[in-house]
């Protein structure tokens, strides 16, 4: 009776180790790839079929505002008193309340975890290595410092991990494929690309000593400054501008965004917000597989045998290969199922923390937001929380179609603690940033300090070199650079003003 007991404890924890595994598997995977794994399963698992609209055409599925059902609505009898309501199947592939978007089929991140697929990474450069590539942005730049990536792994993932060890696999990100990927400036950008050029001519050389150490300048067009200082002449200054500086990508991203080859494929939303007339949030998770069951055969091969013991050996064969396919599918449909209430779980949490985002449109509306506190609302891991939101877009009840990292920002506290909710998000800075200069006077751009000013009287007090860097962030150019002596002033520039 021991020896029994023992074993099926054995055989319980194998199968929910099995449960895990494939849970994480498939809560990794979008609306699309899902699809095409169900497919997979079907041609490979005689005990999966696809189930006859007969036999599920009275199923009534509930409607979720911000995940509650409504009253009187029907719930799975298998999702449990405490599992989240969601609305799994009113919204199909073919509806048309929204636009696919055409994308490239291989994105940024994905190519780069697929270089890193080859080298030996320790678990905890694996988790560096993630960090860093999700904070890259469209145009391949890290968007957060090494020492705030850092910080985030610390406090929101409770593994402490020190500023060098950041900067030792960023080094490692940045050999990787485009080149001057994940540089954290256009001038680093550039300088990645330039290091990586062989044979190193003097005038490659040229190049990295005029990018290194006078990049202001260079911007500013004064080659004779730059000749003096390097100890050459400024026509051949600007010759290694022209032909070497220039021909390089500022933009290591490009061609990803827009796609990667000619083949592109339609991104379908893995989830639909729409807003209500008394302005509640539906949120509705797509459908975008069949509705499946286990083949009627196998459970009744598995019943006869269950009444009638098998006599042959053929027969003992039999019901083991039938019962090793059952069990398959049984974990397959169990995994679905458990992975539709995840997503559910993470997006209405996602929607409940930016709601008010969620009804306007507006980055102002957006608070800051860590995987953290969407993994304590949940109930789950932080790990779970970033394969749920990888690679998955939901359409706003605005029209916008935005991946669900897009609503993690971090906010202007204390570095390395959690951000007060009503504190202006780095996304609400960079948007009032960029207004500002849209609607500058051109013939005399702002400083920045006065934009650092301007944005201290919008309740956003950051310091002039965070501008800086900002400005960067968004591809403005400086001051100087702006200026345009042929514009129509359309604004009083705050620096002329009498």
């Amino acid at each position: 009776m021991a020896v029994y007991k023992q074993t099926t404890r054995q055989e319980g924890k194998q199968r929910q180790t099995t449960l895990q595994k494939e849970l994480g598997r498939l809560s990794q995977m979008n609306n699309e790839e899902l699809a095409q794994e169900v497919q997979r399963q079907l041609d490979a698992n005689s005990a999966l079929e696809v189930k006859s609209e007969s036999e599920h055409e009275d199923e009534v599925v509930p409607e979720t505002r911000n995940g509650e059902a409504d009253a009187g609505a029907e719930r799975d009898p298998e999702d449990g008193d405490d599992g989240p309501r969601y609305d799994g199947n009113n919204r199909s592939a073919d509806d048309p309340i929204y636009d696919r978007q055409l994308v490239a089929e291989q994105t940024l991140a994905e190519y780069l975890q697929e270089q890193l697929a080859d080298r030996r990474l320790t678990a905890t450069e694996q988790l560096i290595a993630e960090h860093i590539i999700g904070n890259i942005d469209d145009n391949g730049r890290l968007q957060r410092q090494p020492r705030d990536i850092a910080d985030d792994i610390t406090f929101g993932e409770g593994i402490e991990i020190e500023t060098e060890q950041v900067r030792a696999v960023l080094q490692m990100v940045q050999q990787l494929d485009p080149p001057g990927v994940a540089a954290t400036s256009v001038q680093e950008c550039l300088l990645l690309q330039l290091r990586r050029k062989r044979p190193v001519t003097p005038d490659v050389q040229l190049a990295i000593d005029i990018v290194s150490d006078h990049f202001d300048e260079l911007a500013a067009h004064r080659y004779d400054t730059i000749a003096t200082a390097l100890e050459t002449d400024d026509r051949h200054v600007r010759q290694v501008h022209e032909t070497v500086i220039k021909r390089l990508n500022p933009n290591a991203a490009a061609g990803f965004s827009s796609g990667v080859t000619d083949t592109t494929q339609h991104i379908t939303p893995d989830f639909v917000v729409t807003r209500e007339d008394d302005d509640t949030l539906t949120v509705t998770l797509v459908n975008r597989i069949p509705e499946l069951q286990i083949s009627q055969s196998y459970s009744d091969t598995l019943e006869h045998y269950t009444r009638h013991a098998p006599a042959t050996m053929a027969e003992r064969n039999e019901v083991r290969n039938i019962r090793d396919s059952y069990d398959r599918a049984e974990i397959f449909l169990r995994v679905l199922r458990m992975r539709r209430e995840n997503l559910f779980a993470v997006m209405d949490a996602i929607v409940r923390r930016q709601h008010a985002y969620f009804m306007s449109g507006d980055p102002a509306d957006m608070v800051p937001l860590r995987m953290q506190d969407i993994a304590e609302a949940v109930n789950r891991d932080v790990s779970s929380i970033s394969r749920a939101v990888n690679n998955k877009y939901v359409l706003m009840p605005t029209g916008n179609l935005r991946p669900l990292k897009h609503f993690f920002v971090a906010g202007m506290g204390p570095r390395g603690k959690a951000a007060d909710p009503e504190a202006p998000t780095q996304r609400a800075v960079l948007h009032a940033l960029q207004q500002i200069v849209d609607t500058e006077d051109k013939r005399s751009p702002l400083s920045d300090s006065t934009i650092a000013r301007l944005l201290k009287e919008q309740g956003y007090p950051i310091a002039r070199r965070t501008v800086v860097k900002y400005r960067e962030r968004l591809n403005i150019l400086n001051t100087e650079l702006r200026r345009d002596t042929t514009a129509t002033a359309t604004t009083i520039n705050p620096e002329t003003k009498q």
